[in-house]
């Protein structure tokens, strides 16, 4: 019984190893997005693209996995900016992600 204790324990910690080195990766790739969202209006450019319905919908599984995304202010201000867009606004309240 001990072993089977000592290998749950082993095995939670390595689950929790992998989930911050995961979330450490995904953060790194945001705050690249960040840079890009610093120097354009969209991810490939100024034009909206699938990249950034792509990019939307990610961003916003974020607090749902505790990734803080807060702190890069130009991926803030772009998402607040998709927010905005009429069809995306419209599926948002749909789906009862936001209210009217």
């Amino acid at each position: 019984m001990k072993f089977i204790k000592a290998t749950a324990l082993y095995f939670h910690l390595i689950r929790l190893k992998v989930i911050s080195c995961g979330k450490n990766k995904l953060k790194s790739k945001f705050v690249y997005i960040n840079d890009v969202l610093s120097k354009q209006k969209c991810v490939c450019g100024d034009h909206f693209t699938v990249a950034d319905a792509y990019l939307f919908t990610l961003s916003q599984w974020a607090p749902h996995v505790a990734l803080d995304l807060t702190d890069l202010s130009h991926l803030q201000d772009y998402l607040t900016r998709i927010a905005q867009r009429p069809n995306v606004h419209s599926a948002l309240v749909t789906e009862g992600l936001i209210k009217e």
